[in-house]
């Protein structure tokens, strides 16, 4: 089984894919960083997720910006959201209207080490 992470911003013209094998110490990570109905992102060797369909959306905003959750990243729902941070003491999310605007957020958030997976 392998993962596959984008190691480019979801705005990105061409992704940068990189396969994760399960008998590799990086596969456990991944996986439980994984959100459902996400693409799972890496920067500065911290995964985020992005909504799925991000390129043809389906999703309409507002989205959610998680930066101290279960998952982080961009989420398309508030019902992603709240899954991700629901019993978690300090949770942090905001609104936003865009996906590239939350990833943003998060790839800010990432650089001033301010993201927590809980």
């Amino acid at each position: 089984m392998f993962i596959f992470i984008d190691n480019a911003p979801s705005t990105a013209v061409y992704p940068e894919i990189t396969a994760i094998h399960e008998h590799t110490a990086a596969f456990l990570p991944a996986a439980q960083a994984m959100a459902n109905e996400c693409f799972l992102h890496c920067y500065l060797r911290v995964y985020y997720n992005i909504p799925a369909c991000s390129k043809q959306p389906p999703w309409n905003p507002p989205f959610y910006c998680v930066t101290c959750g279960r998952v982080v990243g961009v989420l398309p729902s508030w019902e992603h959201a709240l899954n991700a941070v629901l019993g978690i003491p300090d949770f942090k999310y905001e609104e936003v209207d865009t996906i590239a605007i939350g990833e943003e957020k998060v790839r800010q958030a990432i650089e001033k080490g301010e993201i927590e997976i809980v």
